[in-house]
């Protein structure tokens, strides 16, 4: 099966003021064996280094 015949996956994972929480999600998905997926983070304004903290993954 190529890669082409493999569906695009998409994740989405809301958040906000949930630093830790959502890089743990992220890092989750990363360490996930499919090859073809998007994962969309929604942050609602964290005040609490949300933004930077994936930025470092």
């Amino acid at each position: 099966m190529s890669n082409q015949d493999v569906p695009l996956i998409s994740v989405i994972t809301p958040t906000h003021n949930r630093r830790s929480q959502v890089v743990r999600a992220v890092k989750s998905v990363l360490a996930q064996t499919l090859t073809r997926f998007e994962h969309i983070v929604v942050d609602d304004g964290s005040t609490d280094g949300t933004a930077a903290a994936l930025a470092e993954i």
